[in-house]
């Protein structure tokens, strides 16, 4: 498949997305992933505003903050404005890395002007949220989708972005309401797929906070052995309800202190700030496990000592060529397994 079919067919499907609406206070949503400008890799975003400023005016700002990697395991942060009026819908890519085309890439948008990251390859995470001038009150005026592509496999899958309930102003994005902090993660056998889970850390810190290098809620010293993960006590299901006990801690996250991975805490000597947010199953299960269930599939739990998104990402070729989906992992509580 081409580029540019690849590219045609998905201008025509983001046309057809349609959002909810939560209504309460102030808004901004989040983006929990995005990889553009390597190997093919390009990341839509598309914004829905249907909110006015407070004051007489045609246009006012959305704010963007990008948390990425580029190249190394190093955790990086840009933030800037970008133009937006009432009832707006803008798309663009994350990098400017569309083949041919770049800035806005909804025909004659002459209203919009979005913050595109200018470094390349990036991947991370994506906030935006309403800057000043348009005061309480707005909670659900904003709405997101990011399509993610690969036009070298050919694949495309899609999300709705992450909506925050509960902020009141621009300066405090926090998106923990909406997560539990127990998630099932599942797999197939590795004949049938190969599996990998993005894991996105949130507790109440502000994503939005710039003091420190990264702006993610693992950037504080006073919060090292606060926030390791470990996959559940409890082990690894396979597909006969056998159980395979452990316990086995990892870090999520950007991360600035030493960790031991054998007691989920911090060994109290600096480290370099990484952003460990993919894991696989050999990754999150003992070896001698893990060669047991790979063959079968199975299930687990993942126990955050606070909350986290978690999204699948499965790939495969049984069907003869590479095609990838990505799915949000539901929560253990029942009310919290799909994000508001």
């Amino acid at each position: 498949m081409s580029k540019k079919i690849v590219l045609m067919a998905f201008m025509a499907i983001v046309m057809l997305v349609s959002f909810s609406v939560n209504a309460m206070a102030y808004d901004s949503i989040l983006f929990p992933y995005f990889t553009s400008g390597g190997s093919g890799d390009l990341t839509f975003i598309q914004i829905i505003n249907t909110s006015a400023l407070t004051a007489p005016a045609t246009q006012g700002n959305l704010h963007y903050i990008y948390v990425y990697n580029s190249g190394t395991e190093v955790c990086q942060h840009a933030d800037q404005n970008g133009k937006t009026s009432r009832n707006d819908i803008m798309l663009f890519e994350a990098t400017n890395s569309t083949p041919g085309v770049t800035g806005q890439l909804l025909p004659g948008d002459t209203t919009s002007t979005s913050y595109i990251l200018n470094t390349k390859p990036a991947w991370g995470y994506l906030t935006v949220t309403h800057g000043t001038g348009y005061g309480a009150g707005l909670e659900g005026e904003l709405r997101g989708q990011a399509i993610v592509v690969n036009t070298s496999a050919g694949t495309a899958y899609s999300y709705n972005a992450i909506n925050d309930p509960t902020e009141v102003d621009s300066g405090n994005l926090e998106f923990d309401d909406n997560v539990d902090d127990h998630t099932f993660l599942s797999f197939l056998p590795t004949s049938y797929a190969s599996t990998v889970w993005f894991m996105f850390p949130i507790d109440g810190t502000d994503l939005a906070d710039v003091a420190g290098p990264a702006g993610l809620v693992l950037n504080s010293t006073s919060e090292v052995g606060h926030h390791p993960y470990h996959a559940d006590a409890d082990g690894v299901y396979d597909n006969n309800e056998n159980l395979y006990s452990y316990t086995k801690y990892f870090p999520v996250g950007c991360w600035n202190e030493g960790f031991d991975p054998s007691t989920g805490s911090s060994t109290g000597a600096p480290a370099p700030m990484t952003a460990n947010f993919f894991y696989t199953p050999a990754q999150l299960i003992p070896l001698t496990h893990y060669n047991t269930v790979k063959n079968s599939g199975g299930w687990m739990g993942k126990y955050d000592w606070d909350y986290s998104y978690t999204y699948k990402i499965t790939s495969s070729s049984i069907l003869g060529k590479t095609m990838s989906t990505m799915v949000y992992e539901p929560n253990a509580t029942a009310y919290l397994s799909y994000t508001r």
